[in-house]
């Protein structure tokens, strides 16, 4: 029943999923513990998870962009300039992260006034997100890093990685919130410590790996720059583009209520937990795929795109039904109120429906990248982001609440699945 394309799938899938999955659901436990302290703090949380999220994920091309060139290149024993590109990305990541710290540090209530929250909860998400703006260089060298490992076939250590951050993020939110009373700060400080911890293991373990690699020496003149810019580039402006129109419905929400900001708060980091399924497998795709077609393989119709694509539909199917039947239940013990039932009722079957579509969508990017088509992977997102965008802006003219920005949402993902599965037929 399960071949080797469907054990090779798994084996590179399963350490990615439970990383990956970690870091949304720790973030709900932040979003409990903030909950417990009130609904303004919540939205407090909301608003500076918000800004957080656009200014640190406007960097994922540190990870998309640095997976498929390591596998290529781990493919033919060119470690040389593995070596070379590694050094490149930490580069990258120490400037963008004292960036994006400064940023945050020096304009934090600019940043905060752009989604008119009212003053309660303006102080709150900015008690939240200063102390988490000094783990911004830990997380960007955790991605690269984790990029890196996941190309050498060492997703493993990724999953150790994770779990040490969880562990502590969520050991230190209790202590530091009903211990020392350190509140919506002390929660912010809980993921930054962890954060440093768990990039200091990942060091450990990639320069064990490094130490490793046999001779370098007869590694051919590769501009790993330009190769990585090359693919890097467009992964960033897709980047701007997704994460700008993600923005754009948190700040809508915003202005609907305080009740939206919390709710959607919620819904998106629920949302995020079951796109890892999916973002798990669209990961070992890459490297998967970047290795077939190293050997002028054709992807489409394989073993390897029949497979990725039958375990796609199984998921999707799965997490509709899982979610449409208990989203109630988990917004309601994870806001620790009613106030939010109804609204939830009515968007449970829109939120599944956006999660089932955005299967495949997500499943598409990590395929293309691994073909090496990261204009095709930028322009999907930016053809589903303008449309979305637009249909954003529509659906908070006419006061369609938060009903109608995820009904953006799908259509968004709708256009992506489209593309995506009509450009990974080329190859």
């Amino acid at each position: 029943m399960f071949n080797a394309t469907y054990k090779d799938i798994w084996k590179n899938s399963y350490p990615v999923f439970f990383a990956l999955v970690l870091e949304p659901a720790v973030s709900l436990v932040d979003s409990f513990v903030g909950s417990r302290l009130g609904l303004l703090q919540l939205s407090g949380i909301g608003v500076g998870e918000s800004i957080y999220g656009v200014l640190v994920w406007g960097f994922i091309f540190l990870a998309y962009g640095t997976t498929p060139l390591v596998s290529s290149l781990r493919s033919k024993n060119d470690y040389g300039n593995i070596i070379k590109l590694i050094a490149f990305g930490r580069k990258l990541v120490y400037f963008f992260g004292t960036f994006t710290f400064l940023v945050i540090y020096l304009y934090s209530d600019h940043l905060i006034s752009v989604f008119r929250p009212v003053p309660e909860v303006s102080e709150y998400a900015r008690t939240y997100i200063i102390p988490r703006a000094f783990g911004c260089i830990f997380y960007l060298y955790i991605l690269h890093t984790a990029a890196v490992l996941r190309g050498l076939r060492k997703a493993s250590a990724t999953l150790v990685s994770a779990v040490i951050a969880a562990l502590i993020n969520v050991i230190l939110d209790f202590v530091f919130v009903y211990i020392f009373n350190l509140g919506l700060f002390g929660i912010g400080l809980a993921s930054t410590l962890a954060f440093f911890v768990s990039a200091i293991y990942l060091h450990v373990i990639s320069k064990k790996e490094i130490a490793a690699f046999t001779s370098v020496e007869n590694s051919s003149y590769i501009d790993v720059r330009k190769s990585f810019f090359s693919m890097g580039s467009a992964i960033f402006l897709r980047s701007l583009f997704l994460v700008g129109m993600m923005t754009l419905m948190k700040n809508f929400a915003s202005r609907i209520s305080s009740e939206a900001i919390a709710l959607n708060h919620i819904l998106l980091y629920i949302w995020n937990i079951f796109v890892m399924l999916i973002d798990s497998v669209a990961v070992a795709s890459q490297t998967l795929v970047a290795e077939k077609i190293i050997n002028n393989s054709f992807y489409w119709k394989s073993n390897l795109s029949k497979s990725l694509i039958k375990i796609c539909f199984l998921l999707s199917i799965l997490v509709f039904l899982a979610v449409s039947t208990f989203l109630v239940d988990i917004v309601e013990t994870l806001s620790n109120t009613e106030a939010l039932t109804s609204t939830t009722k009515d968007l449970r079957f829109l939120v599944s429906a956006t999660l089932t579509i955005g299967f495949f969508a997500f499943l598409w990017d990590g395929i293309l990248l691994g073909l090496g088509s990261s204009k095709h992977f930028a322009t999907i997102t930016i053809c589903g982001s303008l449309i979305g965008s637009i249909l954003l802006f529509y659906a908070y003219i006419n006061n369609l609440g938060l009903a109608g920005l995820w009904f953006s949402l799908l259509v968004s993902l709708i256009i992506r699945a489209s593309m995506g599965f009509y450009y990974q037929t080329l190859r």
